[in-house]
């Protein structure tokens, strides 16, 4: 691509989501009034324990937003970053008297925030000053139907379940210390109690909250009878950096990293996005990494073919989503730096005033993920970024065979992970069937045992043909992919099923994996 044509089509997608962004935001005060009206207390619905999520939203409105307003970020608002400390302070002491405002500083950083009436005070003052706009971050919007695929299946409570907990995790998580940077965290029957709450938007007691932070916290901690989080005895830092309607911007999510770890923060869960790639931001994700402290973050809910920002950072954990099935739910972003993908598709989660919700997206991806690194650290005692390299090294495979941009490195797997040191767990797994630009289907299996073991099989019907082959021995996490020419056109429709057979003494430790059925109608009624 030619570099103005990659420039434009970066710049509508900039456009085309900021528009997303600001569409939603009615959409969620409509929703959290909704949800508020209906809540009963701390008491669930008597009809359904839980209440959908999309309970509520307004239809979408229209929008005036321009390029200009993509390119300039917040209006009225620059960010300016020093090289100095001696250039940084002498800066603040020069605004008296400027006609600027000092809006908010980072001194770690050295970043001021300003403030400003007039564009042409505002170059007259900054000259060659290095400076950036002060983009818009907001907590996704929530899917719409049409951004999920038909036959999609959503987990309800069994999430805990799907991805291999079976035993009691009540002590997951202890010792590690998780940042929510959201929009706050409600208190809830679900929840701690002794949650650390920093609120940074400076909105005042009257400024509502959005439920998204509830929702997520729950995830990682939560604990009753509908909600049971992943790592429930995880200590969790509530870093408010988005008021009522989801609304942040890059200099509060920096804020917020900064807070975060200078709170103690282990881990860091962002499920938030921007289409700006702010250089603060990218320097707030520096000095986390320099305190030794792993960011997370969800890869956004457009479908595009790159995450938002910040997870869109190489230095940053990229999340996407995945429905029951395991395959990728056509909300999620793709892209070279999306980590992996995680279920997030109407997952039980906590709302405001003691509601819960069906949350959906890949909001509710990434606190799966680092819920399972807090738990690789309580349990195997390895550092943050070490256990968020753990968790990625045993996810399941899935889509294209490695490394790729749908799946990233695959499918958060805990079952695996967890049980990675016990040695005696025979487990070959059929985990993907993906079918090529030729038509041929390539069918993938993964050793998700401790133990490397031979005499298994697989079989395949595809579209009525039956295909065997033998399976090789396989390491611990090792993959084999077997393609078959099946000459598939996805608009046709297909149906595929693929099963392994462990033969002979050895016990499968999970026959739940053993099969992978794919499945899609044509797409064009003949």
């Amino acid at each position: 691509m030619k570099p103005l044509e990659s420039f434009l089509a970066i710049a509508f997608i900039a456009l085309a989501a900021v528009v997303g962004w600001l569409l939603f935001y009615d959409a969620t005060a409509t929703e959290d009034r909704q949800v508020a009206a209906e809540a009963n207390g701390a008491t669930p619905l008597t009809r359904d324990p839980v209440a959908s999520s999309r309970s509520g939203q307004s239809a979408k409105k229209s929008s005036n937003v321009t390029m200009e307003d993509v390119l300039l970020g917040i209006p009225g608002e620059r960010l300016v970053r020093f090289g100095s400390e001696e250039d940084y302070q002498a800066f603040l002491e020069s605004l008296n008297g400027s006609g600027l405002r000092l809006l908010g500083q980072l001194d770690a950083l050295r970043v001021a925030r300003i403030g400003y009436d007039s564009i042409s005070d505002l170059d007259d003052f900054l000259g060659d000053l290095e400076n950036e706009a002060n983009y818009l971050v907001t907590v996704p919007g929530i899917p719409d139907s049409g951004s999920v695929q038909a036959g999609a299946i959503g987990f309800g409570d069994s999430v805990l379940e799907w991805l291999g907990v079976t035993g009691d995790n009540s002590a997951w998580g202890e010792g590690v210390k998780i940042a929510i940077i959201d929009s706050g965290i409600s208190a809830h029957d679900a929840l701690p109690g002794n949650i650390l709450h920093l609120d940074l938007t400076q909105g005042g007691p009257n400024d509502f909250l959005n439920g998204h932070g509830t929702a997520v916290a729950s995830l990682i901690a939560g604990e009753s009878a509908i909600i049971t989080g992943l790592s429930p005895s995880a200590s969790l830092i509530d870093v408010r950096v988005a008021n009522g309607d989801g609304e942040s911007s890059s200099f509060l999510l920096a804020q917020g990293i900064l807070a975060a770890v200078d709170a103690g923060a282990d881990l860091i869960n962002i499920s938030m996005g921007s289409y700006g790639d702010s250089i603060v931001v990218r320097d707030a994700v520096a000095y986390a990494e320099s305190a030794g402290v792993a960011v997370v973050a969800s890869s956004g809910n457009e479908g595009y073919d790159q995450p938002a920002w910040p997870a869109n950072i190489a230095e940053v954990t990229a999340v996407g989503s995945v429905d029951a099935n395991g395959d990728l739910v056509d909300f999620s972003n793709t892209g070279e730096n999306l980590d992996l993908v995680a279920p997030g598709l109407q997952i039980y989660a906590a709302w405001l005033d003691g509601k819960y919700v069906e949350f959906t997206g890949t909001s509710a991806s990434a606190p799966l993920v680092v819920a399972s690194a807090a738990t690789v650290m309580s349990e195997f005692d390895l550092s943050a970024q070490a256990a968020v390299d753990y968790v990625i090294n045993y996810a399941s495979e899935g889509g294209y065979p490695g490394l790729d941009e749908d799946y990233g490195n695959g499918v958060l797997n805990v079952g695996t992970t967890i049980n990675s040191q016990t040695k005696g767990i025979y487990d070959l797994a059929a985990v993907s069937n993906y079918i090529d630009d030729n038509g041929d289907l390539l069918v993938t299996v993964q050793n998700q045992g401790t133990e490397t073991f031979s005499n298994s099989s697989l079989t395949v019907f595809a579209n009525g043909l039956s295909s065997s082959f033998n399976v090789p021995n396989l390491a611990p996490t090792e993959t084999e992919t077997f393609t078959i020419p099946a000459n598939i056109d996805p608009e046709d429709g297909f149906l595929i099923e693929s099963e392994v057979t462990i033969n002979g003494a050895y016990e499968d430790a999970n026959p739940y994996n053993d099969a992978k059925v794919s499945e899609q109608d044509p797409l064009f009624d003949e």
